[in-house]
């Protein structure tokens, strides 16, 4: 089991108070606990930690292309992730690990736009033609395939971690879809399958 992690800045809120959350919450989960907390620890310490960056890490370099004056101010290596030990993939681009690939979300057709759907994983799947796995929508989805030489795919969006309080106005009326908790994919095949994945969610983790 490789960790994996795909962050999240707040929006509305000032650099600083961002750069300082980020920080505090990169060597582990944000807002994990207990026995989830202990184990990440302990993984950190030996396993490579991968990381893809997302939609609102790139809010940092959109504020650098509108107003040029910040270039050199402030950047995506003010947050630090590989100081942590993390192997840091940047927004749109994607990591393939032992067969599957990770990316904060893929893109479909010639205009870019980020798969979507309530059938997220199924989309991924049959769009991708690969075992994936992305973030971004916040919702958890799974859909498996199987190719012609039997090599089986899956689609899987991992849904997020975010603090069970958190909330802003962009999701209000949609952040009651969101699934929140961590998934492990174990034992992988080094060809896009595995032998077990578990869903633990952040409620379980939090008691």
């Amino acid at each position: 089991m490789t960790p994996l992690i795909v962050t999240h800045f707040l929006k509305g809120v000032t650099f600083q108070p961002n750069l300082s959350y980020s920080k505090s919450s990169i060597p582990i989960a944000p807002s994990s606990s207990g026995v989830v907390l202990i184990a990440l620890v302990i993984l950190s310490s030996w396993l490579p930690k991968h990381m893809c960056l997302g939609n609102h890490e790139d809010r940092i370099t959109r504020a650098i292309n509108t107003t040029p004056e910040l270039d050199g101010a402030i950047g995506i290596e003010d947050l630090e992730y590989e100081r942590f030990g993390w192997k840091v993939t940047p927004f749109k681009k994607c990591v393939t690990i032992k067969g599957v690939t990770f990316s904060h979300y893929f893109t479909s057709g010639v205009a870019g736009r980020p798969i979507s759907s309530v059938h997220i994983g199924y989309a991924m799947i049959t769009k991708l033609h690969c075992s994936a796995v992305q973030g971004h929508s916040h919702l958890y989805n799974h859909a498996e395939q199987t190719k012609p030489d039997g090599q089986k795919i899956f689609g899987l969006a991992a849904g997020c971690y975010s603090h069970p309080k958190y909330t802003e106005t962009w999701c209000q009326d949609t952040e009651y879809q969101w699934w929140r908790g961590i998934i492990m994919l174990e034992g992988l095949d080094g060809e896009g399958y595995y032998n077990g994945i578990r869903a633990i969610t952040q409620r379980s983790i939090m008691k």
